[in-house]
């Protein structure tokens, strides 16, 4: 009976007590997570990529969760998950959790590769704290046709926001019959009012991949004259060809360089006129030489002159003449 005295007393007080904290903190705790501070909510987010599936899977756990984990976590039980311990957590809880996100391609099961992970905790109300956790892997696929089906089976027993994001890699084609799984809560970040009544509840989606292997043909076909080819003359044959065009371009292009070559045919222009300058001197006695025929012009008229004396000489002696007959004819009375 002694011993039933402490555990009655603790029923009495202790007990009434934590009932009495409870129903002081629960009220502010309810308000304090907008999905409710029980909740556990998931966000899967597939990147559909040309080399592989890429996965990045977060949980926000609300304040009563938190507590649950965080005592986990703590294994020295002094209240504060140190750096070892909560990286001790992780290697622990995450590939339970990589486990349950099950995804196949074409039937075919694919394996996830963890590429990272973090674990963050954030402030609550009543000195209470949040968690969130996010987990990068990727499945490694071939290229081809694929159907690929996803299930988040972690936590199924517990509310909350359970949310599938599909989404393509830059330049990687748009996945089929996958348009209605958007991101709504930007990763359970910032959750919409008007759907916290009514949380979307995905746990699976299929969707078809068409990984374009039609282009990577060609840059293997593109490859094999410049690495590798099947016999020597498959190697001869290219080469010449990819020489050919390259001389071809070097001897084309010289045509329109040598134009700015202008000025070496104008150099000739140049000496030409410079050749042409000496013939003024030469043309200089040739038109001399005319010169004095003015003066030859000059004295071919003198013999005309030379010729008037005896001309006009002539002249004379016929008037002579003429007056010395009229005076010998005697003068008629």
């Amino acid at each position: 009976m002694r011993r039933a005295q402490p555990a009655a007393l603790f029923y009495n007080g202790g007990m009434k007590r934590i009932f009495a904290i409870l129903a002081a903190t629960l009220p502010a705790v309810a308000c304090a997570h907008p999905m409710g501070n029980f909740t556990i909510n998931h966000c899967s987010r597939l990147t559909a990529g040309a080399a592989a599936l890429r996965l990045r899977f977060t949980l926000d756990m609300a304040e009563l969760p938190t507590i649950t984990e965080r005592q986990d976590m703590d294994k020295d039980g002094d209240g504060q998950p140190s750096p070892a311990e909560t990286a001790a957590y992780l290697a622990d809880r995450v590939p339970k959790w990589l486990a349950k996100l099950k995804v196949s391609a074409n039937g075919a099961p694919l394996a996830w590769k963890l590429e990272g992970s973090r674990l963050v905790f954030t402030p609550g109300v009543a000195n209470l704290a949040t968690m969130r956790v996010e987990v990068s892997a990727a499945a490694p696929w071939s290229p081809g046709v694929k159907t690929i089906a996803f299930e988040d089976g972690a936590y199924p027993e517990r509310p909350g926001w359970k949310e599938i994001v599909v989404a393509a890699a830059p330049g990687f084609p748009r996945p089929i019959g996958a348009d209605g799984y958007v991101d709504r809560s930007h990763e359970l970040r910032r959750y919409p009012e008007n759907l916290v009544q009514t949380p979307p509840q995905e746990s699976s989606v299929t969707f078809t991949v068409t990984v374009p292997a039609a282009k990577r043909e060609k840059a293997a076909h593109r490859a094999l004259p410049a690495t590798v080819a099947p016999a020597a003359s498959e190697k001869r044959a290219p080469a010449p060809l990819a020489v050919k065009p390259a001389a071809k371009a070097p001897a084309k292009q010289p045509p329109a360089r040598p134009a700015p070559k202008a000025p070496a045919r104008r150099q000739p222009a140049l000496v030409r006129p410079a050749q042409r300058l000496p013939a003024p001197p030469r043309a200089a006695p040739a038109r001399s030489a005319p010169v004095p025929p003015p003066p030859a012009r000059v004295d071919a008229p003198s013999p005309a002159r030379r010729a008037a004396p005896p001309l006009a000489a002539a002249a004379v002696l016929l008037g002579l003449s003429l007056y010395l007959r009229r005076a010998r004819k005697p003068v008629s009375r």
